[in-house]
């Protein structure tokens, strides 16, 4: 019997660990001969490397951490002396050494260790099955839908009543649900119960809404009921199905085929496993030279490639792969533990893609991955039903973020906990955005973009989610500070970090191109009881910033709710004023004395009694 995914994780742990003895004690002895032998510094800095970009992905942080911090001093001394050196790793070699023993004390080693126990258990056929949810009145449709979906091995519930969507929800438990609009003739029935229902619950369940009707009201409905998808009646079965799969990160019916390079194998067997039990094809290579070897046989439609290798370094194996016509288009995801803003903007240059920086945590991993195999497999195929899985990928393609639907689930999972931190969602608007794009084009405007996304996700931690639903602004899901005093310096740092993005384009006179902010910050309290209440404030305190001359950051209070509900009344005011024709313009000739004759009017407006001058 194979083992299952627990047990899989707990032998590649337990091998880890028995790695990370062995590169203790490889550490102790270069180290006990750094100062008499120069090339025992490279073979240490090899070490920390390695350590920085697995020790997190294992669940180590801490030895990341460290081991980042030793793999810097030895950069940063690179050109001084051996003694100086070795004096500056001091300090951080003890460090790691420390990290490294507490964790062999901590962590027995359990590799080898028989899990029969946990392997014998069968699983029950329910357990594994892919259930949805079809709610619709048409009861001869949902039956039909329902044979549809149970040839594709979905197993299948129906409910006729829309009113019992909650309790089938409870009944039921599925993966999925998929939702008419119209009921007794009510075109907005489903929307407005799927509304109601996220608003008492708000499980994180994709809902695909479906109608006889195809109108902007009916979409926008959807899109504010939180639906992850609309289609129109009668429905196209494979794009259902492929839409299905997305939501519920299930392999499609062609696995897709990932080779990763790296030299470090405890990081290839990690990769391997993540990748494979999401339901990828995976191919692995420790070298430059085997994973040329593995091109031709694989075709892979996305590479994983570590920047630092020996002999071939990852940018070097870049370019050849680009020299290769028939790769050209293949996606290239580059990887490093190695911090350098050079080394990501060459990565850039080579493949039009991102550098993702090492440890990667396997929730990254996967995200980082989904949209560019997707991408690639778009490139070599005009099949309709792949383009239209892209199209409604839950991550933005351009950078890679998530789109506003996962900030939301994530924001109604946290409101529903004590807060232990200030649970806030920060809202960042690139000023004058349009005008870059008009001035130096839209591919420019892109990596713009794309810069901004990097250097915010440099400054944010595992505790928070970066955001981009589309346009100019991102949004930050921020659950990491414990007071007022924290959130703000942290808003400092990345409207700092925006200011400080260095982009050279063409067409600018000065060569680079100034880029600022507006910020608009709220605040969870206990009153606030849905994600989208926090939202819509983090929208208004945008807004005001917006309106600034300058560049601004502004935190939702009471005060602004109440200065956006008078300015919103007022709007409505006038506008019924103006339907209803209660508004009458009054001219008052003016007179020139000195050539007895009128040269113009003054414009007053009456309203109710009310006598103004325009």
């Amino acid at each position: 019997m194979c083992p299952n995914n627990s047990d899989k994780k707990a032998n590649l742990r337990a091998r880890y660990i028995t790695h990370l003895a062995q590169y203790a004690r490889q550490l102790e002895a270069l180290w006990s001969a750094a100062a008499d032998n120069h090339s025992n510094l490279s073979d240490i800095q090899s070490i920390a490397h390695r350590l920085a970009g697995s020790g997190k992905a294992y669940g180590f942080r801490e030895l990341s951490q460290v081991a980042r911090e030793l793999e810097q001093a030895l950069e940063q001394t690179e050109y001084l002396s051996r003694q100086e050196r070795v004096s500056a790793a001091s300090e951080p070699v003890s460090a790691l050494l420390q990290a490294l023993r507490q964790i062999l004390k901590d962590e027995p080693n359990e590799a080898g260790h028989n899990h029969s126990q946990n392997t014998a258990v069968t699983k029950n056929q329910s357990e594994n099955a892919i259930t949805v949810l079809i709610v619709d009145d048409d009861k001869d449709f949902a039956l039909k839908l329902s044979e549809n979906l149970d040839s594709y091995g979905y197993i299948t519930h129906v409910e006729q009543d829309i009113a019992q969507l909650e309790k089938a929800i409870a009944n039921y438990d599925p993966l999925a649900v998929i939702v008419d609009m119209d009921f007794f003739g009510d075109r907005f029935a489903g929307a407005r119960q799927v509304t109601y229902w996220q608003h008492n619950d708000g499980a994180p369940l994709p809902v695909i809404f479906i109608s006889e009707h195809d109108s902007f009201d009916l979409r926008l409905a959807s899109v504010r009921a939180g639906g992850n998808h609309f289609l129109h009646k009668p429905l196209d079965i494979p794009r259902l199905t492929t839409l299905l799969r997305a939501e519920l990160k299930m392999a499609p019916v062609e696995p897709y085929r990932i080779m990763i390079v790296d030299d470090d194998e405890d990081l290839l067997s990690l990769y391997d496993s993540i990748l494979v039990d999401a339901g990828y094809s995976v191919r692995m290579a420790d070298s430059a030279q085997n994973a040329l070897n593995l091109l031709d046989q694989f075709q892979p439609e996305l590479v994983l490639i570590d920047v630092r290798m020996p002999v071939c370094n990852g940018i070097e194996l870049g370019r050849i792969i680009r020299q290769h016509e028939e790769f050209s288009t293949i996606p290239l995801l580059f990887m490093s533990a190695f911090a350098d803003m050079d080394v990501q903007l060459a990565c850039a240059r080579l493949a039009n893609d991102e550098f993702i920086s090492k440890p990667i945590e396997p929730w990254r991993l996967l995200m980082m991955v989904k949209s560019r195999v997707v991408k690639g497999r778009q490139l070599q195929s005009m099949d309709r039903v792949l383009i239209a899985h892209g199209e409604n990928a839950t991550q933005d393609t351009l950078t890679s973020l998530p789109k506003l639907a996962e900030v939301r689930r994530a924001l109604n999972g946290l409101l529903k906990q004590p807060f232990e931190r200030l649970v806030a969602v920060i809202k960042i608007d690139l000023r004058d955005f349009h005008t870059i794009n008009n001035l130096h084009g839209h591919f420019f405007g892109d990596e713009v973009l794309q810069s901004v996304a990097w250097r915010l996700s440099k400054h944010l931690t595992e505790d928070s989610m970066l955001s981009r639903e589309g346009g100019d602004e991102f949004l930050i899901l921020s659950n990491e500070h414990s007071s007022r005093k924290e959130l703000d310096e942290c808003v400092r740092e990345l409207v700092q970090a925006v200011n400080q993005v260095d982009m050279n384009s063409e067409c600018s006179e000065l060569g680079s191109v100034p880029l600022s902010v507006d910020v608009g910050v709220a605040i969870a309290t206990g009153d606030t009881m849905t994600a989208d209440e926090l939202l819509d404030q983090a929208d208004m305190a945008l807004f005001k910033a917006k309106a600034a001359q300058d560049a601004e950051r502004v935190y939702f209070d009471a005060e602004l709710q109440v200065e956006q509900r008078s300015r919103f009344t007022l709007e409505q005011s006038i506008r019924q004023g103006l339907d209803n024709q209660e508004f009458l313009a009054v001219y008052q000739p003016i007179f020139s004395v000195e050539g007895e004759r009128i040269v113009g009017f003054e414009a007053e407006h009456e309203h109710e009694g009310d006598s103004r001058r325009c």
